[in-house]
């Protein structure tokens, strides 16, 4: 009922992410891996670059339980914004939690497409760009049929915030949008003004 399914053609996660593939996304470490590979970092003692996902399609294929974990967003910065799709089929990523400083959220900032994957008591902290789901929203990005369904989103610093994403901004002329999308959390930041209305 989801679409993107998968078959012959879909790969595991491994040290890099080639064009036009769609790739699995089983546990909880394949999370962090995807989350490796698009901005960079290291992937057992092998140091990664930053990967393009301008036509990588990524597929969830079960719940996942990320508590204990301090979760790096998918595309952290602007620099690797996720260009992908990204579809998670319906289900649930709950304990997600994101401490850092910068944009945080289970994403950091969204140029591509993410579809059918809800959150479950979110513990989102972050000094830049802040949301339950995304720090930012741009460039003809889209979200549909999401929800973050509980939790906390806490701003530390003097940029936007929401409980769902902190920014839309479009750079292009392409408009980001949400569509069919829930948030119910609880938000505090340090500068009111900046709080956003999602």
């Amino acid at each position: 009922t989801y679409g993107d399914a998968v078959d012959n053609t879909t790969m595991n996660l491994d040290y890099k992410l080639e064009p036009n593939t769609t790739y699995t996304v089983s546990t909880r470490d394949d999370l962090v891996k995807l989350s490796t590979l698009i901005n960079g970092g290291t992937i057992n003692g092998v140091t990664v670059e930053p990967q393009n996902t301008e036509t990588v399609t990524i597929v969830l294929l079960n719940d996942l339980d990320m508590s204990g974990i301090n979760f790096a967003p998918i595309g952290d910065t602007s620099a690797h914004a996720f260009k992908g799709t990204f579809n998670g089929n319906g289900h649930t990523i709950s304990n997600l939690t994101v401490n850092r400083t910068g944009n945080a959220g289970l994403f950091g900032v969204i140029d591509g497409k993410v579809k059918n994957v809800n959150l479950s008591n979110v513990n989102i902290t972050g000094s830049g760009l802040v949301g339950g789901f995304a720090g930012q929203l741009r460039n003809g990005g889209s979200i549909t049929n999401c929800s973050v369904l509980s939790g906390e989103v806490k701003s530390t610093g003097n940029d936007y915030m929401g409980g769902f994403i902190g920014a839309g901004w479009n750079h292009s002329s392409s408009k980001a949008s949400i569509s069919n999308c829930y948030v119910n959390v609880t938000t505090s930041t340090t500068i009111e003004d900046r709080k956003s209305v999602v």
